[in-house]
């Protein structure tokens, strides 16, 4: 795991290398050929370059300043800088792009979280059920086992109950598995409590 993770932690340093290479290569091409850079809108890219805040391109975003909107655009219309605009875009898509992976990430998690504690309870059940037959058939060193079994997995269940009681969207009493009701038909109880579905049994 460690040298996984340190293999990931590389391969991003040398993509940032590359991408700050990339830049400082166009940079000097463009002092080669005259480029004008009074307004420093263009910097050159030092090492010591914050790591922690976004990169200064994105600082360029006196468009977004509402006390000045309309001045700003007509602005831009004028100087034929339209490109600026592109940076924003870019640059909100990028943070929408990012904001939608880490809620899928989130939801993902929740969803695990979830199916673990539906695992734990459908073997609590299952051994307690075990045991219970065990019993009745006067096997009781049998049952005796079936019922530490599931007394683990009760502990289990409480892990997550503890776990797990910080986050307002997993409700660990809420979370069943499937199970059949007085009718013969299986409840399937999922994430959402509201919602439950009865499927027949074949």
């Amino acid at each position: 795991m460690a040298t996984r993770s340190k293999s990931g932690i590389y391969s991003k340093e040398r993509s940032v290398r590359n991408a700050a290479n990339k830049y400082r290569r166009a940079y000097q091409a463009l002092v080669t050929l005259g480029y004008d850079n009074e307004e420093q809108r263009l910097k050159r890219l030092e090492d010591k370059d914050s790591k922690r805040q976004p990169s200064w391109i994105w600082d360029e975003l006196e468009f977004l300043d509402t006390t000045k909107v309309s001045e700003n655009f007509e602005s831009y219309a004028e100087e034929g800088k339209y490109r600026r605009v592109y940076f924003i875009k870019v640059h909100w898509f990028r943070m929408s792009a990012l904001k939608a992976r880490w809620e899928e990430e989130v939801a993902v998690v929740h969803e695990e979280m979830a199916r673990t504690v539906r695992f734990f309870k459908f073997h609590q059940n299952f051994w307690l059920d075990v045991g219970k037959k065990h019993d009745e058939s006067g096997m009781r060193g049998h049952g005796a086992y079936a019922r530490k079994q599931a007394y683990m997995y009760e502990r289990l269940v409480g892990g997550c109950s503890s776990a797990f009681k910080d986050i307002p969207e997993i409700r660990v009493s809420e979370i069943h598995h499937y199970v059949e009701d007085e009718t013969g038909c299986w409840i399937k109880y999922i994430y959402n409590p509201e919602s439950i579905s009865y499927t027949p049994r074949a």
